[in-house]
């Protein structure tokens, strides 16, 4: 199993440059086609459109204003992907069949008004997103929940600094449907590493999947994994999983993404929001 085809939305907003460097890396390993896209909304939800308390002719120029502000953001996350494309020395294709390397290309975001993410990325291999820190913007946040709720794709979302994925892989495992998927979107990714662990805080739930199963299906791919059990230890379940991935030294995650709302916009569930929010390791993760 090997990628093909690999998303990267931007926002514009932030220097994401790492998150392209990353991306194209993975193409690098197999030959996979990367499409970057804008993730800006047209100005007009943000504004006041009836005018409210404020001449017409004055409301005209906030518009003006805030859609100069979006197309500038269109412009970054362009000449950020640009930039990255031509750091990684890969030509740009727009059909399949052209090139049998690596190869990029970038989709606007303005017929889709920000919703990129979701859509195209339905129809791509892995989603890879800046990841959201604890001063991430809400453009930022919306990528990646847009990316794991929306499009229901693996993502791999990469924190500043970071320029690969590393050899040692920790997979978080609970056994439930949102981990599963998260191995299986992985799997690309795991295969050749010099180590995969496999950490389980507490008992699996009856009716999830087992660690002891977990490590039989990634041996049927040729991937060797070790199970590390944990009790709970009355503690946050993200800070153990924390801990267990210093104390193995893996260089990234595997993990469910989790809501505890249908509101997920706004609600996301307390592992993932914690993990994303204080993880230093690039994560692959799946609703």
């Amino acid at each position: 199993m090997k990628l093909k085809q690999i998303l990267v939305p931007l926002t514009g907003e932030t220097n994401a440059s790492h998150v392209v460097d990353v991306a194209f890396r993975l193409a690098r390993e197999s030959r996979a086609h990367v499409v970057g896209t804008d993730t800006v909304t047209e100005p007009g939800p943000f504004l006041d459109q009836t005018g409210v308390g404020m001449m017409a002719s004055y409301y005209d120029e906030l518009f003006k204003t805030a859609e100069k502000v979006q197309v500038q953001k269109r412009s970054n996350a362009q000449a950020t992907f640009e930039a990255g494309r031509k750091r990684a020395g890969v030509s740009l294709a727009d059909k399949p069949g052209t090139t049998t390397d690596v190869s990029a290309e970038w989709v606007s975001g303005v017929a889709y008004n920000g919703a990129t993410a979701s859509a195209l990325g339905r129809l791509s291999d892995l989603i890879v997103v800046n990841q959201p820190g604890e001063k991430a913007s809400y453009a930022e946040l919306q990528v990646f929940e847009a990316a794991a709720f929306g499009a229901r794709r693996p993502i791999l979302a990469v924190p500043p600094g970071c320029t690969s994925l590393g050899g040692h892989a920790l997979i978080a495992w609970n056994g439930s449907l949102e981990a599963c998927r998260a191995v299986d979107g992985a799997l690309p990714m795991l295969s050749g590493l010099d180590a995969v662990d496999i950490v389980q805080v507490g008992d699996i739930a009856i009716g999830n999947a087992s660690s002891e199963a977990l490590v039989n299906y990634l041996g049927w791919h040729g991937i060797g994994a070790k199970i590390r059990k944990v009790s709970d230890q009355h503690q946050s379940t993200s800070k153990i999983i924390a801990r267990e991935t210093e104390n193995v030294g893996a260089t990234f995650m595997v993990l469910g993404a989790y809501t505890h709302s249908p509101l997920r916009e706004l609600i996301l569930g307390g592992v993932t929001q914690s993990m994303i929010t204080n993880g230093k390791l690039p994560m692959i993760m799946a609703h």
